[in-house]
């Protein structure tokens, strides 16, 4: 599952809203009427606001006073050289930069679990404007899946994400075949027929792993 923050996504019935930015119902209604700060409809045509829109009333966005940060992940605390492989390329980018990473957010954790500590405070930090650069190793690095979703996430945000791109840093077939693992075991509950044969197919990739 995706990561949403769960302000962004949460939905406000028009007087919350109202008190968020200090306003009235009524005033809410004629903006909505003039066009100044259109509401949302539900499907019984009741107006709502978001969250996102209350970020974008008070104008957060990322200035050029915000931090430029890296984030790096791993598989396991483990994988010392592979994160200092990947602090290292990113420093020597950021130099080529002109640029100084001022924090960094470091993660041991698979990509698919949505979880992870830094990565979630990262992704809150974006959203409150306070990170004007993220730099990466790889894409993968973030998220295996949906990376389009948080590079626009980052970039509705004002965050504007810098990719290493080493090669190096894709996955290996062990972080593959680890995650395939958490796939299955994830479906094989859902699917009948794939939780009849997920002893087999996890003793497959186990066979793949040595």
């Amino acid at each position: 599952m995706f990561y949403e923050s769960r302000m962004e996504q949460q939905s406000l019935k028009p007087k919350d809203f109202a008190k968020l930015i200090g306003k009235s119902v009524l005033t809410l209604q004629r903006w909505d009427r003039d066009g100044k700060l259109v509401a949302y409809r539900s499907e019984s045509n009741r107006r709502y606001y978001t969250y996102q829109q209350y970020l974008e009333y008070i104008g957060v966005h990322a200035s050029s006073a915000a931090r430029v940060v890296a984030y790096c992940r791993t598989s396991c605390a483990l994988d010392l050289s592979d994160l200092e492989l990947q602090k290292q390329h990113i420093v020597e980018s950021a130099k080529f930069q002109q640029l100084q990473i001022e924090e960094w957010y470091v993660d041991h954790n698979s990509s698919l679990n949505y979880q992870r500590e830094h990565f979630n405070r990262l992704m809150e930090h974006i959203e409150l404007g306070q990170i004007r650069i993220l730099f990466l190793a790889h894409k993968d690095r973030l998220v295996r899946f949906g990376y389009e979703w948080f590079e626009s996430f980052c970039k509705r945000h004002g965050t504007e994400i810098k990719l290493v791109c080493q090669s190096q840093f894709t996955p290996d077939k062990k972080e593959l075949l680890g995650e395939l693992k958490l796939i299955i075991n994830l479906f094989s509950g859902k699917v009948e027929e794939l939780g009849q044969h997920k002893e087999q197919i996890l003793e497959l990739i186990t066979q793949l792993e040595k």
